[in-house]
């Protein structure tokens, strides 16, 4: 979703750059504030990037139910960040006021700063959410691997084994764990060690080592 809005805000920013000078036309033929809008155009071209990506890391917090944080961050990029130096620039700068492109300035540094941030928080949100399903998926492991039959010492080494893999790989090899323990103890009823040898023989495919078997 963030490459789709940056995609979409780099083709805005190239149209802009490319027929800035026809956009403004096209709302004003007044003299002296075609020139400002056209001064200030490459401005608007820059903001799109920035905004794109905090569209699509905003719309993904919110996919998450996540919207308090977010608005937290947006009132310091702004109020903190943007306004201020926005209108410091424009009134004073740096030497002299940079009027009405000291306020494109702050408003371009407080957007990119809240893009930061929502990738920030929108990282921490989908690992706090992998890390969430992967415990479940334990705590499930454990529960159905108990009515199987399958000993304590089984279930402690393999958690020892995927304990240093990804989130992917953990949730392919629970399942595998788990769908074998179901089929072959409860189902064909294939003694314990059997079970287990069948679901350790292909643990290797995922990525772990399975010489300690």
């Amino acid at each position: 979703a963030i490459m789709l809005c940056m995609t979409g805000a780099m083709i805005n920013s190239i149209i802009i750059i490319l027929f800035g000078s026809f956009i403004v036309g096209l709302y004003t033929t007044e003299l002296p504030v075609l020139e400002l809008a056209i001064s200030l155009i490459f401005f608007a071209a820059i903001f799109q990037l920035p905004d794109g990506i905090q569209m699509g890391a905003l719309g993904s917090l919110r996919g998450y139910k996540d919207t308090f944080i977010p608005m937290i961050l947006l009132l310091i990029s702004y109020w903190i960040f943007a306004m201020p130096i926005g209108y410091y620039l424009t009134n004073f700068g740096f030497g002299e006021p940079f009027g009405a492109q000291g306020m494109w300035y702050g408003m371009i540094i407080g957007l990119t700063i809240f893009s930061f941030l929502s990738i920030f928080r929108l990282t921490w949100i989908m690992n706090s959410k992998i890390k969430k399903n992967v415990n479940q998926e334990r705590v499930l492991l454990s529960r159905e691997s108990t009515k199987v039959g399958i000993t304590t010492d089984t279930i402690t080494f393999f958690r020892k084994k995927i304990k240093s893999q990804s989130a992917d790989n953990v949730i392919k090899v629970e399942e595998q764990f788990r769908e074998t323990s179901e089929v072959s103890s409860s189902l064909l009823g294939i003694p314990r060690a059997e079970t287990q040898l069948s679901l350790f023989s292909n643990v290797s495919s995922y990525g772990l080592d399975d010489s300690e078997f």
